[in-house]
């Protein structure tokens, strides 16, 4: 009985020993990085409802790896409601692993915010010399001012031109979603979201003839684009009588772009 207990005791300490070597040599999969911009959208429908908002529909033929891609899908609305996104191929193989909404926009403040507790250069015209002084700062707050370590002595609001040496990864231009995704390789995909700040307004005018006996009546439609974005490129913009985010059968006046566009006589 000894023996067989130390026997089962050496092998689990052998498989103790080796199993974290084993798992250690597995290989995260290679995820490939990809980019999308409206340069590449193929289609383009808008609904436009009530209330300020709108429902985007885009369609882009995006170059993705076969396996794992991280997209950024990039030129969408600054408005978007993020819970509303949804991605789904055309025609090819595609599993979406993680969705984000990327919206921390590069500005001076946010550089500040990113690189509290970090080493920044500040650049300070120096008169007498005719060039810059150059100092080694620490970011301490950036709270109510901007307090900073230069030369060893704490000061706060220190005048000249902070140099960052590079920019943090999180911070973007323009508000991104983002995915990680599992696909078959290049194909197109079609992208929909809700967004505010897409409105309409009607405008009406009536022509009567002269017996006073009748007249046409021709209405416009004015679509107002505040998103941040341009929708080109594509058929599909209507404005609906919807009251709520829940599109019904309601009717639609079809038409191009954000242009005032005629309904028609009636």
């Amino acid at each position: 009985m000894v023996l067989k207990m130390r026997k089962y005791l050496i092998a689990a300490l052998a498989f103790t020993a080796i199993t974290p070597f084993a798992i250690a040599q597995q290989k995260p999969p290679q995820v490939t990085q990809a980019k999308s911009t409206n340069g590449e959208r193929e289609e383009v429908g808008i609904t436009v409802y009530n209330q300020n908002f709108g429902l985007v529909r885009e369609v882009r033929t995006v170059d993705l790896a076969a396996g794992r891609t991280a997209l950024e899908f990039r030129d969408v609305s600054e408005q978007i409601e993020p819970q509303t996104v949804a991605i789904k191929g055309l025609g090819g193989q595609l599993h979406v692993l993680e969705q984000n909404y990327r919206y921390d926009l590069l500005s001076p403040q946010k550089l500040l915010e990113k690189y509290v507790g970090k080493k920044v250069k500040i650049y300070r015209w120096n008169e007498h010399t005719g060039k810059d002084d150059v100092y080694d700062a620490e970011v301490l707050s950036v709270a109510n001012g901007t307090v900073m370590r230069v030369n060893g002595e704490i000061t706060y609001d220190f005048p000249g031109r902070i140099a960052f040496p590079e920019i943090p990864q999180n911070l973007i231009a323009k508000p991104t979603l983002v995915w990680l995704l599992d696909s078959s390789g290049k194909q197109k995909v079609e992208v929909t979201y809700l967004t505010r700040n897409l409105g309409w307004s009607a405008d009406y005018v009536l022509t009567i003839n002269e017996a006073d006996t009748g007249g046409d009546l021709v209405g416009w439609v004015t679509l107002n684009n505040t998103t941040g974005t341009t929708y080109e490129n594509g058929w599909g913009t209507g404005v609906s009588k919807a009251t709520s985010a829940i599109v019904t059968a309601s009717p639609v006046i079809m038409c191009r772009g954000a242009r005032r566009t005629p309904v028609g006589p009636v």
